[in-house]
């Protein structure tokens, strides 16, 4: 039988106490007589809560400065908060209420866009707002109405991708420059209650409902590529990250309501640690990448004002044989 060092060139290390190394190193832990290697490997936990339930509500920043404005609280709502990293704050309302929207950008310079009129589709809504830190400005609308869509990049360069306008659901994509939109390339297949990662020139869309779906993809700022499948149907999710450190955590499968989460590496999806409460329509889209991340608010069984945080870090296993 070929031994460690044969096959990598080098012994175990025999060590007192777990070290900090790379992902795959292996050493025996002679205090605890156990062989251990290290992986990476992420967990939600809980956050501190907003201030107000909701859900579809327009979310962006990272894990510790991000901003949730409007959604359904059960009517329209135009309140908005901001995270600190240890608290949220109410500050200036948006001024059109929506729900089944989006955004994207910082807390000190974010777009909402579109959304819808209510819960359901009676009503597609063009509007944009600018946050600057303070107040959200009206500024020029999308060229095509829509809701449950899929956003990424920041506010002087941003996609709205895909979504639903009146009963269908098209591939359509628009690009904002910080001033208007433009259509650019559309996705391969048209779907709402999507997920999405990624800036304006490298951006990825994932899941859905309408119709329900595993298909990931990317885009490179020229066209859209299929790439592999999640592993689960997701809607109405939590996601963040880039096209090489991607989340999606909870929504629907569809129904029930799912805590399941995957991770993408850039090349396919893994699972990963649930969802401590099966949630979804939470604040979409928080977080840079899959390292750190937020699910805010949304349906766990009622609207609640739970948040919880997503951290990927270096963990010691300890190899079993059964």
């Amino acid at each position: 039988m070929a031994e460690y060092k044969g096959i990598k060139g080098f012994k175990t290390q025999s060590l007192a106490s777990d070290p900090t190394l790379v992902e795959g190193q292996i050493w025996y832990n002679t205090t605890g007589n156990a062989l251990k290697y290290l992986v990476n490997a992420g967990a939600w936990s809980a956050g501190d809560a907003c201030n107000t339930a909701r859900v579809t509500t327009v979310g962006f920043g990272t894990n510790t400065a991000a901003l949730m404005a409007t959604g359904w609280a059960p009517v329209i709502s135009l309140l908005t908060e901001t995270y600190n990293g240890s608290s949220w704050t109410e500050v200036n309302n948006i001024n059109t209420g929506r729900s089944q929207t989006g955004g994207f950008g910082t807390t000190t310079a974010g777009v909402a866009a579109c959304g819808g009129t209510n819960t359901g589709s009676a009503g597609s809504i063009g509007n944009v707002e600018e946050w600057d830190g303070t107040c959200f400005t009206e500024v020029n609308n999308v060229g095509t109405a829509r809701y449950t869509f899929g956003m990424a990049g920041t506010q002087t360069a941003g996609l709205v991708i895909q979504g639903g306008y009146g009963p269908t659901y098209p591939g359509w994509v628009e690009s904002y420059d910080g001033t208007s939109w433009s259509e650019i390339a559309d996705c391969n297949t048209g779907r709402g209650n999507l997920g999405s990662a990624g800036t304006q020139a490298a951006a990825m869309c994932f899941g859905s409902y309408h119709p329900p779906s595993l298909l990931t993809e990317t885009y490179d700022g020229s066209s859209w590529t299929e790439v592999g499948d999640l592993n689960s149907t997701k809607m109405s999710l939590a996601s963040a990250g880039s096209t090489t450190a991607a989340l999606a955590g909870g929504g629907s499968l569809p129904p029930p309501r799912s805590g399941l989460t995957e991770v993408w590496d850039g090349t396919s999806w893994a699972e990963a640690a649930d969802l401590t409460t099966a949630t979804d329509a939470q604040a979409n889209r928080i977080g840079a990448s899959s390292l750190a991340a937020l699910s805010v608010s949304g349906d766990n069984g009622s609207y609640t004002t739970a948040v919880e945080e997503w951290t990927y870090a270096n963990r010691a296993k300890t190899v079993t044989v059964s």
